[in-house]
């Protein structure tokens, strides 16, 4: 029997700690509305080659465009009906060293907003409509110091007893292979910032990644290149991984959905859903929000987290099982486990699976009438 839990699970929104003072928001604490084998920039109306958390718009699919977002019924970010964005990355697994067998490394996400990264006598832009955005890339496995694109992806070993805080080898990284997880109690934090200076006229491009461009002076601000003038919002993502939940036992352990146990293909996705003139308000008149997105008197509005935590997804999915809360004997695709992306990996014996949609029809003559508290003296039923 299919069960729901082999792809998303409900969302949740919980508190995170404020960052530094500045115009900028955080939605924190979310948790993907499905996990699937699908993204519908790179791999637009097909199965993609690797396993993706998604937040935002509850009818992402393989076909999703703006159109679209702005049509789902709910999303699982707190900014309900004026945020329809779709927001995805590659998850992490566990590896079982004895079975080899694989499962989700379940994650929270926070995700930033800044309308404060632009250079002087820069404005800042919301996002045009439809603008699609694609930070990292599945197949790097080098990393080059001078490339504001590689620097833009980082991880954290997280310790809040502080036993590595002094330690550089924990510290946050783009060069090295993840840090080791016996040090990492409070999880590993994935990171990538999108570049902000847009060329002005394409909402994407056939690398996805060409109408984008990071600013001149680094990759998370400052002044937007001649090519690409238009300075938008700048936007960047947290994925907290709870690796300590899970049995180190050395490199291959966990991995990205890639297959990559280096963290050199992690790589993220926005599918922009906006209401373009609140967004644009939200630039214009929200400032020192210290991360607080009940600071934004634009948005507060806005806001419901009861509706994003019980937004579920209502679109067909891949079928097949991602991992997610049982274990599975390979990565979704084609995916070995592997540190060389020079070429592509061979799966000769693969079967690409189709759709279908999980959602169940009622019979005729039934009602849905919703669910049930049982209480505590006895049974309901």
């Amino acid at each position: 029997m299919f069960s729901l839990k082999r792809h998303f699970v409900l969302a949740g929104l919980s508190a995170i700690p404020l960052a530094t003072a500045s115009s900028h928001m955080i939605m924190g604490g979310l948790k993907p509305i499905v996990y699937e084998r699908i993204d519908p920039i790179v791999n637009a109306g097909a199965v993609s080659g690797h396993l993706h958390a998604f937040m935002g718009a509850n009818n992402v699919d393989q076909n999703a465009d703006y159109d679209q977002n702005r049509n789902a019924q709910c999303t699982s970010v707190p900014f309900q009906d004026v945020d329809k964005s779709s927001y995805w990355a590659p998850p992490m697994l566990y590896q079982d060293q004895t079975t080899k067998t694989f499962t989700v490394m379940e994650p929270s996400f926070n995700i930033y907003y800044f309308f404060d990264r632009n250079g002087t006598g820069e404005t800042v832009q919301a996002f045009p409509q439809g603008l699609r955005m694609v930070a990292g890339s599945p197949t790097r496995d080098t990393y080059n110091a001078s490339n504001f694109a590689d620097q833009a992806i980082s991880f954290v070993c997280l310790d809040y007893s502080g036993t590595v805080s002094n330690n550089p080898a924990y510290a946050q990284r783009q060069d090295i292979n993840f840090p080791d997880i016996n040090m990492c109690q409070d999880g590993i934090r994935l990171q990538v910032f999108f570049p902000q200076c847009w060329d002005g006229v394409n909402l994407d491009s056939s690398d996805h990644k060409s109408h984008m461009a990071y600013p001149v002076d680094t990759y998370d601000g400052g002044h937007c290149p001649e090519s690409h003038p238009v300075h938008t919002v700048a936007i960047f993502y947290e994925q907290i991984v709870p690796v300590s939940n899970f049995n180190y036992w050395g490199q291959g352990a966990y991995a990205l959905s890639t297959g990559d146990p280096t963290g050199l293909t992690y790589h993220a996705d926005f599918l922009m859903g906006w209401n373009q003139s609140v967004l644009q308000d939200s630039v214009d008149n929200c400032h020192n929000m210290n991360g607080d997105i009940t600071l934004c008197q634009v948005l507060v509005p806005y806001i419901n987290e009861d509706a994003a935590s019980a937004c579920t997804l209502d679109a067909q999915v891949v079928d097949e099982d991602v991992g997610l809360g049982d274990q599975i004997s390979a990565l979704p695709g084609c995916n070995p486990v592997r540190t060389d992306f020079s070429t592509e990996a061979s799966c000769p014996n693969s079967v690409t699976p189709g759709f279908f949609n999980p959602v169940a029809t009622l019979t005729p003559g039934w009602t849905d009438v919703g669910c049930i508290a049982e209480g505590t003296n006895g049974r309901a039923l």
